[in-house]
């Protein structure tokens, strides 16, 4: 809640129309989430959120983490689709998977 707070208070105070708004936080949301849920399988670990509006009218927004990626496997049953709604949120979402964490980078053209 306290992320979910402080972005919408950060774009609010961009001009972020409400769609984008909603959009950015559901993404990142859902980042920040699955690095809470995932990457830390023993418990404890630092998630970082870093975010700037480009000059190209791009908020663009990353989503940090010293864990351990899992990929999702191949029945996720009800869950998994967290990948698929950061993509159906932000233009561009990319993984960079390494052996000291994983970073998420989200961006989206405001409209």
């Amino acid at each position: 809640s306290v992320l979910r707070r402080d972005l919408e208070g950060w774009l609010t105070e961009l001009g972020v129309g409400d769609a984008d708004v909603a959009s950015i936080e559901i993404a990142v949301g859902e980042a920040a989430t699955n690095s809470v849920e995932h990457a830390y399988p023993d418990g404890g670990g630092t998630v970082r959120v870093e975010g700037q509006l480009d000059g190209q009218g791009r908020v663009c927004m990353t989503v940090s983490d010293r864990g351990t990626w899992r990929p999702a496997p191949p029945d996720p049953g009800h869950r998994g689709r967290g990948l698929m709604m950061m993509r159906d949120c932000m233009d561009t979402v990319e993984i960079d998977d390494a052996a000291d964490g994983t970073v998420l980078l989200l961006d989206r053209r405001l409209r």
